[in-house]
């Protein structure tokens, strides 16, 4: 677990630590102490880890909203133009909203995945490649999904891969250039 990958952690984190006077520096817990304070410093240490390994436990339920509050902030921390909840109209006639519309290097529609728990990951996978499905097919599409908190089946993928491209959160530096430089007509893996 990252406890810089969002700023709410990261706030949470450093007040757990800052209760005991510990440090975090480069993923470290740190305290200075003298010899006499050993003992004393090692349960302010353990007392900030048990607090911070907790914050697992809000990654494990992962609220979908804060994903896309997470992939928006990544978005604007790397200055991409873009829309947030964006409503398009399939070839159906049927209304969508898409979670981004990023306009650097074209027009790329992006949608993020990501459930409460295990058992909502294949009503997303389904809506999603309902939606692309009804889209132009020369709309550029991308599935990000959440898998830091996530096992992704690999069907689900290859059906998303099937009407998208699919990207993956745990590699978002690759996310980078293909979004600048817009995506070219073929599809890979992930």
């Amino acid at each position: 677990m990252d406890v810089n990958s969002s700023p709410e952690k990261k706030f949470i984190a450093d007040t757990i630590a800052s209760r005991v006077n510990i440090e975090i520096s480069g993923g470290k817990l740190t305290k200075n102490a003298t010899i006499d304070d050993v003992s004393e410093a090692m349960f302010d240490i353990i007392t900030a880890m048990r607090g911070i390994s907790d914050l697992i436990y809000t990654s494990r339920t992962y609220e979908p909203g804060t994903f896309f509050k997470e992939v928006k902030d990544f978005f604007v921390e790397n200055q991409f133009k873009h829309e947030s909840k964006v409503k398009i109209k399939g070839t159906s006639s049927k209304s969508y909203t898409v979670d981004f519309e990023i306009l650097n290097g074209g027009k790329i529609y992006l949608h993020t995945l990501s459930a409460r728990n295990i058992l909502g990951i294949k009503p997303k996978v389904d809506a999603t490649v309902r939606m692309w499905v009804d889209f132009d097919s020369e709309l550029k599409k991308v599935s990000l999904l959440n898998d830091v908190d996530f096992q992704w089946e690999e069907p689900d993928i290859y059906i998303l891969n099937q009407v998208s491209r699919v990207k993956l959160w745990s590699k978002k530096a690759e996310l980078i250039p293909y979004l600048r430089e817009g995506s070219q007509s073929e599809r890979v893996n992930a």
